[in-house]
């Protein structure tokens, strides 16, 4: 096993996550209507 491979399949990876982390912030930021929507939703 080459080290440089793990570490740039790591580093994908990480990068990966970071990307959905930010997309899934940004989705829940500018829909405060949707959120709020959800929260009734599970208050029934």
């Amino acid at each position: 096993m080459n080290i440089r491979g793990i570490q740039s399949t790591l580093g994908l990876t990480m990068n990966l996550n970071a990307l959905a982390f930010q997309v899934f912030n940004g989705a829940v930021g500018t829909a405060p209507i949707n959120r709020k929507h959800f929260i009734e939703l599970t208050n029934w």
